[in-house]
């Protein structure tokens, strides 16, 4: 089969992870379709090649796998202890189909070419989410975007009816899922965007609508009014002007100035058509260091609680309860729900401590392994400089949602983005080492070249030949 033939699956999946990714059919059980694209690029990535890795990035395959098989045990063990084995395969399944994405798609995603097949569709994917999320939150628009979230081929949930009478702005969602669940997964792909100003110069048409979902985007992240969400603008736009070329830097300045000037217009901080007094509300509480507040106090001992609860069921060393433990309040082994609003906790609880342990090896490997080609990049290879601060930026965008907020643990959805961003490293990787080689391989031909015709009469030993 060509490998042609698995490029718009790759879109697909692109697309329906940052735009739709709730879109499915019923028979018995829900069917998604990213879970179908998935599967086939699973099968298709068997027949290809396999992708080697040289260290760091072997770390990130081996800590992948390790997860992995922890999901595995949690899970399992999670059926055992609540009796429900359906659904704790079916989470099984769902985040099996998440990891696989770093064994497939570094396969088959080899060359730039197919690289922008994903980079398309996550520009119409976080396009749609942006424009949802600024629709969702003014109030004169919302019909609008309570229209497409009645669909229920796209969204299965329940739209309530009385927020159409709200004449006052409201956090926005998308069919990425709740405010926060979905601010993370645009902070995370958002950043990968600025891909397509190397890989859309031959069309001028994908050139111009990336440029427009990189505006639009993160107009869409901060309409969500979540401290995470703001935080991981931030820390996206600090890594542009940390990193980035002087174009970048500029752009950033100028978007930054002309997103006050509108807050501005539309009546700052105490305007009805913003949120941003529950933004300063909420800031104001954590300056200050009041945990009082369940969101604030729950955030805290997600980095406290999981040592004490370690100690007193020293099993979940090994395993956890698996992510479907969530549907049944809390854990099963303490009354009352457990402090997870953050990644590594919510890994413990789910996969055990070692599952936690991966998630750091994720973050801090990943970052190692991007600065340190980004660093390489400036020197050797300038013009693949542009994928590695592109990552870093969408590194910048995850830590926000990795520290203080559980999707990439606890919803599938969330494992595919968080797995997705890691395959694509890999990717990068993949095409940046073969690429430095056959720039290697071609000096090294060229200068074997202009010694390959020395003078008659001349005899070359290898001391007379200097390089």
């Amino acid at each position: 089969m060509n490998r042609n033939t698995v490029l718009p699956f790759l879109f697909l999946i692109a697309f329906f992870l940052s735009g739709m990714p709730k879109v499915r059919v019923v028979f018995g059980a829900p069917l998604y379709f990213i879970d179908a694209c998935i599967v086939f690029v699973l099968l298709f990535s068997l027949q290809a090649r396999s992708a080697r890795f040289m260290n760091p990035a072997a770390v990130l395959v081996l800590a992948a796998c390790t997860y992995w098989f922890f999901i595995l045990l949690g899970e399992l063990r999670g059926a055992a202890v609540y009796g429900t084995l359906v659904d704790s395969i079916y989470m099984l399944a769902r985040f099996t189909l998440a990891v696989s994405l770093v064994y497939s798609l570094p396969r088959l995603v080899n060359s730039e070419y197919a690289l922008s097949f994903v980079v398309k569709g996550l520009t119409v994917g976080l396009l749609l989410s942006g424009l949802l999320a600024i629709a969702y939150s003014l109030p004169f628009t919302r019909s609008f975007a309570l229209s497409i979230f009645s669909i229920s081929l796209i969204n299965p949930v329940e739209i309530r009816g009385y927020i159409l009478d709200i004449e006052e702005s409201l956090r926005g969602q998308t069919l990425i899922g709740t405010s926060t669940f979905s601010s993370g997964v645009m902070a995370l792909l958002w950043p990968l965007l600025y891909m397509g100003e190397t890989l859309f110069k031959s069309s001028v048409r994908w050139l111009w609508l990336g440029r427009i979902a990189m505006v639009i985007a993160p107009l869409g992240i901060l309409a969500t009014y979540g401290r995470t969400a703001w935080l991981s603008v931030v820390l996206v736009l600090c890594s542009a002007l940390l990193w980035g070329s002087k174009t970048k830097r500029v752009l950033v300045i100028f978007w930054v100035l002309t997103v006050g000037f509108i807050a501005a217009q539309l009546g700052g901080v105490g305007s009805d058509l913003l949120m941003l007094d529950r933004l300063v509300n909420k800031t104001e509480i954590v300056l200050e260091g009041q945990v009082q507040g369940e969101s604030e106090r729950e955030r805290f001992m997600a980095y406290v609680e999981p040592f004490h609860h370690l100690m007193e069921y020293p099993s979940f060393l090994f395993s956890g309860t698996g992510a479907a433990q969530r549907k049944f309040g809390g854990n099963y082994y303490r009354e009352g729900d457990t402090a997870s609003h953050a990644v590594p906790a919510m890994a413990y609880y789910a996969y055990g401590f070692i599952g936690s342990v991966c998630q750091f090896v994720f973050m801090f490997v990943t970052f190692r392994l991007c600065y340190k080609r980004m660093t390489h990049a400036r020197k050797a290879m300038p013009s693949l400089l542009w994928m590695w601060r592109s990552l870093l930026g969408a590194w910048c965008g995850l830590l926000p949602w990795w520290l203080f907020a559980h999707g990439p643990v606890s919803q599938p959805r969330g494992a595919m983005a968080f797995f997705l961003f890691l395959s694509l490293v890999l990717v990068c990787e993949r095409i940046y080492v073969r690429k430095y080689f056959e720039r290697q391989r071609a000096r090294v031909q060229e200068l074997h070249r202009s010694h390959a015709s020395p003078a008659l009469g001349t005899v070359v030993t290898p001391g007379s030949v200097t390089t």
